[in-house]
């Protein structure tokens, strides 16, 4: 039979603030979306203000949640002391955090990187005047292109303006290996090309971004923070051209490398906003282990004009919670020129010290004086004066 998912009038004693119209699968797609988006604002309007993104996180759920129109209840991916919750303060919280009745609560938009967020319906449900929807939901960093999962069932009903809300809404981690662990420790030969493709085409975007005028220093700023282990523990930095800075310990360092404009790094000049346009690293090698891995080989990096830098180097990855690689070792050198290296050479003109020019003097002096003594003996002063000379 026919079902005409718009149009079909439910004679089902709904209540005054409901419309007697079934909801169709497209509907629920969309308000998914809708959701997705504002997610998405919470996640920006946070970091640039979180009072406002308090303000706007009760907006959202007003205009997403069914609270004062039917029962509602959530349950948050990652609450565990009120794991559920039924009022409009707690769904509130349970996305920006800032609610003394819910201390755990961090926000589950707080702190996030995400551009954007797709969901994957395994099924949808409509029994009634109720639409239930079960699947996955996919939230993507920008940075590292990875996707990190969370399975969900909502539930929406129509209000009297004909617009879904939610009535239910339960999210998970996926389960894995007998814990709720989200990802595998095991460190794969594509999560290792899929992270470091990610570090070059960030370097090449960062330089698009500074040659149009847009907002290089917040892309940079995003590239050091996602693509670096910073936030879990020591990471080893190394640039190639770093002379006076090589051996840097903190996340500023590596900022100014790739950013510039840092007066505790007045040689670095912005790696990334030289506008490259193509950009090859090629492992020689790599070492895979349960909870790091490494790569070692080169890489090359060519601008419009055909300029190109060529370096060695050294990755070293640790994954995160989420599963995305992180580095914590970066090491990077000039390619040796094949000429022999003069470890005990004589100092030169560029490391002349003042022990070194006192000892030249005190040379030079006790020669003037053996010319002038074979002088007055009638010897041989000329080879001893050209030896001085030559010296």
């Amino acid at each position: 039979m026919l079902r005409l998912w718009l149009c079909t009038v439910l004679a089902l004693g709904l209540g005054d603030d409901e419309v007697h119209m079934a909801i169709g699968p497209i509907e629920v797609e969309a308000a998914q979306k809708v959701w997705g988006s504002g997610i998405l604002r919470l996640r920006q309007l946070y970091a640039e203000s979180p009072k406002a993104a308090k303000k706007e996180a009760a907006t959202f759920v007003t205009q997403m949640y069914g609270h004062g129109l039917k029962p509602v209840i959530v349950k948050p991916v990652n609450s565990t002391s009120k794991p559920f919750r039924t009022t409009k303060d707690g769904v509130i919280s349970s996305l920006v955090g800032g609610y003394e009745e819910f201390p755990e609560d961090k926000g589950f938009v707080v702190g996030q990187f995400w551009d954007k967020i797709r969901f994957d319906n395994a099924g949808i449900s409509v029994e009634g005047p109720q639409a239930l929807a079960m699947g996955n939901c996919f939230f993507r960093d920008p940075v590292t292109g990875n996707e990190s999962a969370l399975e969900y069932t909502f539930g929406y009903f129509r209000d009297k303006e004909g617009h879904l809300r939610i009535n239910l809404h339960f999210a998970s981690a996926p389960y894995q290996n007998h814990s709720n662990r989200t990802v595998s420790e095991d460190i794969t030969s594509e999560e290792l090309n899929a992270a470091q493709k990610s570090f070059g085409d960030t370097i090449v975007d960062i330089g698009k971004y500074y040659k149009k005028g847009w907002s290089y220093k917040e892309h940079a700023l995003m590239f050091v923070d996602r693509m670096f282990a910073y936030d879990l523990g020591p990471v080893l930095f190394k640039p190639a051209e770093a002379k006076k800075h090589p051996f840097r310990l903190d996340r500023e360092g590596a900022l100014a490398y790739y950013r510039g404009m840092d007066e505790n790094y007045p040689e670095d000049t912005g790696f990334a906003l030289r506008p490259w346009v193509r950009y090859d690293l090629e492992n020689s090698a790599v070492i895979l282990q349960e909870k790091t891995a490494f790569a070692m080989g080169n890489y090359l990096f060519e601008d419009a004009d055909g300029g190109t830098t060529e370096a060695q180097y050294t990755f070293g990855y640790v994954k995160d919670e989420e599963g995305a690689l992180r580095i914590h070792v970066f090491m990077a050198s000039i390619p040796a020129d094949g000429e022999d290296l003069k470890f005990a050479q004589e100092p030169g003109e560029a490391n002349l010290t003042e022990m070194t020019m006192e000892a030249a003097q005190l040379t030079w002096a006790k020669k003037l004086v053996e010319v002038g003594n074979r002088y007055v003996m009638k010897g041989d002063y000329h080879e001893v004066a050209e030896e001085l000379v030559d010296e």
